[in-house]
C-alpha cells in the first residue's frame, strides 16, 4: 500500500513538471505612456510696471514679446535699480516666485515694480520751530516720507525770538533716518534798506542803511530829516530824491506814508520807497489874449507842494498852455482884470479831480475859491473879480465858521461856467505860496490839461 502511494506521487510531481516546462511563458505588462506633443510657435509678452526689468534665461527685457518653440521651460526672475523694489511677479495673471517655469502656449509674464520710501523724523529743542523739506513747511515735530536713496534738503525755519543753529543741509538718505533742529534765542532786529532820504527813528538821524536791534516791542517812529514839504532833498544839481513810502519786506505791503507809527514784536525789514523829481522848477511863459493883441505872464509851478513834482508842460502858441503828469499845481501871475474867460480841456488819471481857483488872500493866510473839475474835454468859465470882494471880508476866525459861510454863499454869478461840477475852496492856511498875490489863478490836478485864458475886462 505504501508502494501505491509513493509511485502516485512520484506520478503527480512528473506532470506538474512537464507542465512548468512545455506551457507557453507570459511577458509583465509596461505602463502606458503619452504620446510627445508636437512642438509648435508660441508667444511670450514681457511686461514692466514701474522701473525694473525681467529677467528671462538669463537676458533682460522691458516690455517686449518673444516668440518661442514650446513646450520650453523658462527661467524667470526681475532686477530693480536703486530705489525700486519687486512687488509682484504674474504669469497670466497669477503670482509666481522667481523660478522656473514650463510654457506649453501664449504666456504673458509680468513685473509689477515699487518706489522705495524712507521716512525722515524731523524734531527740534523748542516749540513753534519749522523746517521746509524740499520746499514743503512742516511743523516740528514731523516725519516725512521721501524717496529711498535720495538728496533732501532741510533749511530751518525758527520760532518767534529764535534763530536756527543748524544750517539749511542737503542729507543723503538711504534709510529711515532722524534730524534734531536746534533753535537758540536772538535779539530782534529792525533793518531799513535802500535808504536815501535821511530818516528820523526815535531821535537819531540816519542818512543810509541801518538797523536797530530791540527785546520786547520795539516803538517805531520813523519821519524824514532835512526834507522840503514834497518830502525831498537835494541829490545832485539837476533832480532831488523825495521819499514815497515803505515797503513791507515781511508782507510785501508798501506803505505810502514817510512817517511811520508801529509797535514792532519781532525782526523786520522795511525798505525805502523814493523817485527822483527836478531840482528846480522853472515858470513857463505864457500869453493872455486881451483884445486883438496879448500879454505875457508866468504859470509858476508852486513852490509849496507836499509831493514829489513830476509834470511836464509848456506854451504851445495862441494863448494855450499844456500840462501833463501828476499832482500838478500852478500859479497863472494875472495882470490887473476885471473880468476873464478861462478855456480848458482837463483829462483826469484815475478820476482825480483838478481844481481852477481864484486866489482870494495870500497876505498872512491863504485862501482860493473856484471849482472842482472832473473830466472836461471842453469848458468854458467867466469870472468876475466881484468873487474877491465877495470873500475876503470873511474874518477866518475858524475852519468851522468857514466851512458854514462856504455853504451859504451863492458866487455863481462871479464864476460860471458852461459845464459846472462843484464848488471847491482851499484855506485858510498859514502856508502861504511865495510870489502870488490877490487875484492870481490856481491851477491843479493830475491828468492832462489845456488852459488859455482871455481877459475880457480890466480895471
Amino acid at each position: 500500500m505504501k508502494a501505491k502511494t509513493l509511485a502516485l506521487l512520484v506520478a503527480v510531481a512528473v506532470v506538474a513538471a512537464y507542465v512548468m516546462f512545455t506551457a507557453p511563458k507570459m511577458l509583465p505588462q509596461q505602463p502606458a505612456t503619452a504620446p510627445a506633443e508636437k512642438p509648435r510657435n508660441a508667444t511670450v509678452a514681457l511686461r514692466v510696471h514701474g522701473v525694473g526689468a525681467l529677467l528671462v534665461n538669463g537676458s533682460s527685457y522691458v516690455n517686449t514679446t518673444l516668440t518661442l518653440r514650446v513646450p520650453a521651460v523658462l527661467a524667470i526672475n526681475a532686477s530693480a535699480p536703486k530705489g525700486w523694489r519687486l512687488k509682484t511677479l504674474m504669469v497670466n495673471g497669477s503670482p509666481v516666485l522667481p523660478g522656473v517655469a514650463k510654457v506649453y502656449g501664449n504666456t504673458t509674464v509680468e513685473a509689477v515694480f515699487e518706489r522705495v520710501f524712507c521716512t525722515v523724523y524731523l524734531r527740534a529743542n523748542v516749540e513753534g520751530a519749522g523746517a521746509r523739506v524740499n520746499g514743503s513747511l512742516y511743523r516740528l515735530p514731523a516725519s516725512v516720507e521721501v524717496p529711498c536713496p535720495s538728496t533732501v534738503l532741510v533749511e530751518p525755519v525758527a520760532p518767534g525770538g529764535y534763530r536756527p543753529v543748524n544750517s539749511s543741509a542737503a542729507l543723503e538718505v538711504s534709510s529711515n533716518s532722524s534730524l534734531l533742529l536746534v533753535f537758540e534765542r536772538s535779539r530782534r532786529v529792525a533793518r531799513f534798506v535802500n535808504v536815501r532820504v535821511p530818516v528820523s527813528l526815535n531821535g537819531t538821524v540816519y542818512a543810509g542803511d541801518f538797523e536797530v536791534g530791540f527785546e520786547g516791542v520795539l516803538r517805531l517812529n520813523l519821519s524824514p530829516y532835512g526834507v522840503d514839504d514834497a518830502g525831498c532833498v537835494p541829490f545832485n544839481e539837476t533832480v532831488k530824491v523825495c521819499l514815497e513810502g515803505w515797503r513791507r519786506l515781511s508782507t510785501n505791503q508798501t506803505l505810502r506814508a514817510r512817517w511811520l507809527a508801529l509797535n514792532l514784536s519781532d525782526s523786520e525789514v522795511f525798505e525805502q520807497v523814493w523817485g527822483y523829481a527836478p531840482a528846480k522848477l522853472e515858470g513857463a511863459v505864457i500869453e493872455l489874449i486881451a483884445g486883438n493883441t496879448t500879454v505875457k505872464t508866468v504859470a509858476q509851478p508852486s513852490k509849496m507842494m507836499v509831493v514829489p513834482f513830476r509834470a511836464v508842460y509848456k506854451y504851445l502858441g495862441n494863448g494855450w498852455f499844456w500840462v501833463n503828469g501828476s499832482d500838478w499845481v500852478f500859479y497863472i501871475s494875472m495882470p490887473p482884470w476885471k473880468k476873464i474867460k478861462v478855456e480848458l480841456n482837463y483829462t483826469a488819471w484815475g478820476g482825480a479831480w483838478g481844481r481852477l481857483a481864484v486866489v482870494v488872500r495870500n497876505d498872512n493866510l491863504y485862501f482860493d475859491v473856484g471849482a472842482a473839475l472832473g473830466n472836461t474835454p471842453t469848458l468854458t468859465c467867466v469870472i468876475d473879480r466881484g468873487i474877491i470882494d465877495l470873500f475876503y471880508p470873511w474874518t477866518f476866525k475858524s475852519e468851522d465858521e468857514i466851512n458854514r459861510l462856504f455853504i451859504q454863499t451863492d458866487y455863481s454869478k462871479y464864476f460860471s461856467c458852461a459845464t459846472w461840477e462843484r464848488r471847491t475852496a482851499a484855506g485858510p492856511s498859514l502856508r502861504v505860496e511865495p510870489g502870488m498875490k490877490q487875484g492870481d489863478l490856481r491851477f491843479d490836478g493830475t491828468g492832462e490839461a489845456y488852459i488859455r485864458i482871455t481877459i475880457l475886462e480890466q480895471p
